[in-house]
């Protein structure tokens, strides 16, 4: 309604003015739009007042909430959005929960991200920065997991650039070489307990490739690709015995060399443990070495000057000389 102004006339009681009936009802309109505004027709809001630049809006407590405004530098307009429902303003400091926001340009110093269940909160802090980061988000393709420094995780299509591997531990995994091509590593299935350790050194030492696990006795196979061999690039030797007294026994080294250089030397080859495998023994003195084992060809090997190449055959569990008919090879 517009305000309805009493018409006082041009001068006093000249008769030109309302009644005091129109006058009287003019101010009953005014005070009543008043009164509904600011409470119900008959009786004014008691929780709502209004100072020299403030809203007093008193709640069930008794207590008051003052609405004003920071000084502003020029004229502004604040819209008060609509929602359907019971809503509540957002405050700085008081502890609310807010939905459907969108925070442009936001900075957050701890913020807490609750669990499922909301009674545990995840808190995200940043370490000491020198200078402002900028941390990069990927183009997922699907629903993904963040990864963490100690939680267990399995790591699906990452390349690896320089990456430091304290005791991995490898099921199965493609390795590429520095052209991108693929080497293919995997397990032999089933409950893995053995593996391959490869000892590194330091100066003027060698580096091993070593059957390693659970098992006592573990086979060391190489081997080629279909019709193919393995093949060594670069010299190859086998790793020695080496006895310069007699009366002793030979260890399970592929190549064992015997110098005796006065009278009759002696030794004992044991029995070899696995199908196939090799032994030299080299006599590199000017004196007969008699050497005692399962032989195919007698009790005692008779070794002059010369390299006798044995063969452990398992099925009748002895030693077979490879090559025969050598003249400084003999047996008794």
């Amino acid at each position: 309604m517009t305000r309805q102004i009493i018409n006082t006339g041009s001068s006093a009681n000249d008769g030109t003015g309302d009644t005091l009936r129109s006058g009287a009802n003019k101010i009953n309109a005014n005070f009543q739009e008043i009164y509904e505004k600011f409470g119900t027709a008959d009786v004014l809001s008691s929780r709502v007042e209004f100072d020299s630049d403030e809203i007093l809006i008193q709640g069930v407590s008794g207590y008051k909430i003052s609405i004003g405004v920071q000084n502003p530098s020029t004229n502004s307009f604040t819209v008060v959005p609509y929602d359907a429902g019971t809503n509540f303003f957002v405050l700085d400091s008081a502890t609310q929960t807010l939905k459907n926001k969108t925070l442009d340009s936001a900075t957050l110093l701890t913020p807490l991200i609750g669990d499922l269940s909301e009674d545990h909160f995840y808190k995200v802090r940043g370490s000491e920065l020198a200078a402002d980061r900028t941390i990069t988000l990927p183009l997922l393709t699907g629903d993904d997991t963040v990864v963490t420094e100690a939680h267990t995780q399995t790591l699906t299509n990452k390349t690896l650039d320089s990456a430091e591997l304290n005791n991995p531990s490898i099921e199965g995994f493609i390795l590429n070489d520095a052209g991108k091509n693929m080497l293919y590593l995997d397990n032999q299935g089933g409950t893995i307990v053995n593996y391959l350790s490869i000892g590194n050194a330091v100066t003027g030492n060698d580096v091993d490739i070593i059957p390693a696990g659970t098992d006592t006795n573990i086979n060391l196979r190489l081997r080629g690709k279909g019709d193919k061999a393995v093949l060594f690039g670069q010299k190859v030797a086998y790793d020695v015995d080496a006895k310069t007294t007699s009366g002793t026994t030979y260890s399970d080294k592929p190549l064992t060399t015997q110098t005796v250089n006065s009278g009759v030397s002696t030794g004992t080859l044991p029995n070899g443990t696995i199908e196939g495998q090799q032994k030299f023994i080299s006599n590199r003195g000017n004196y007969r070495i008699t050497v005692s084992g399962s032989f195919n060809e007698g009790t005692n090997l008779l070794l002059d000057s010369a390299i006798a190449h044995l063969m452990w055959d398992n099925t009748s569990s002895e030693w077979r000389l490879v090559n025969n008919g050598h003249p400084n090879i003999s047996f008794s």
